[in-house]
């Protein structure tokens, strides 16, 4: 198996990859994108009967150029790995324009890469829990076995445990990461964020407290989700939680979201919400709401190994 690893970009996730594969033996040939254009005679250099790996860790927006400018005419059997699938769900970089010795593969890491970096460290030289969505796509019936044999090298060489490698097409992980992006993660969280700081800062709330109050809290949450999941973080919070988890669940399904919780913090100030707290009528609602949770941890849970 070829150890050198052409690697096109040196961002975050690039740099991370960068030290880990070299801590791993494996030579690694660095490109920012400015000087890809000197990987064709890098990669020509090297026998043409071994897979040639390049990992284009350059932004989405780059990919397309750096494959039809500088890899293309590339002869050797190539794989290309990406680490995320925009490029191909946006259709800049198709999967049928690929020369027929080349192979289009996802590694995408559900990690920022300074995360990566430390827990391959943290782990080396044994597998850490980190997953990563998975794919392969190969015109050629006869190197497909061996793309796949330097993709899954790739992926132990990277820390990744094989069972946390999640089959997923370029296509359902695009879409996976944007609607989690745009529904929760950051479009979610930084307007809910704005907003609910508009409103503690107006009732008066200090702003270091206002800081510990969503930031820390929020980093706990996440944690506990990820422990312990969806139903079990529900139950674990605490009645008042429970309760304006009800209120804010039937407010957003009113008004949009920065009215929503306008009128969240109307009823705090006011004591509203106390009164719809006392009236216990919350109660079978949240126990609903913990009912349908525990379906989607049914629903989200792994395949057993």
């Amino acid at each position: 198996m070829n150890s050198v690893i052409h690697l096109v970009g040196r961002g975050s996730q690039g740099r991370a990859w960068d030290e880990c594969l070299r801590r791993t033996g494996r030579q690694v040939l660095v490109y920012h994108r400015g000087n890809s254009a000197s990987l064709p005679s890098g990669l020509s250099s090297r026998s043409r009967d071994q897979v040639q790996i390049v990992v284009l860790a350059c932004a989405d927006d780059a990919i397309a150029s750096v494959y039809n400018e500088h890899l293309r005419s590339v002869d050797a059997p190539l794989l290309c790995v990406l680490l995320h699938g925009f490029a191909v769900y946006s259709g800049s970089l198709p999967k049928t324009a690929l020369a027929s010795n080349h192979a289009l593969a996802l590694l995408a890491p559900k990690a920022i890469g300074p995360e990566l970096r430390t827990e391959f460290f943290e782990h080396f030289p044994h597998p850490h829990d980190l997953k990563a969505a998975l794919h392969l796509e190969a015109h050629s019936e006869l190197l497909r076995e061996t793309f796949r044999e330097a993709l899954s090298t790739l992926a132990r060489d990277l820390g990744f445990a094989t069972h946390n490698l999640i089959p997923a097409t370029f296509e359902k992980e695009t879409v996976g990461d944007l609607i989690s992006e745009q529904g929760l993660l950051c479009g979610g969280v930084f307007t809910l964020l704005d907003a609910t700081l508009e409103r503690m800062m107006d009732a008066g709330v200090p702003p270091r407290l206002a800081r510990e109050e969503c930031f820390k809290e929020l980093e706990l949450i996440a944690k506990m989700l990820t422990s312990k999941g969806f139903s079990p973080t529900f139950q674990a919070i605490s009645a008042a939680a429970k309760a304006g988890t009800v209120r804010m669940r039937e407010l957003l399904e009113k008004f949009p979201a920065r009215s929503a919780i306008h009128q969240a913090s109307q009823e705090i100030l006011n004591k509203e919400f106390v009164t719809f707290f006392e009236n216990n009528r919350w109660k079978p609602l949240a126990a609903e709401l913990a009912a349908r949770f525990e379906k989607w941890d049914k629903k989200l849970e792994e395949s057993p190994k």
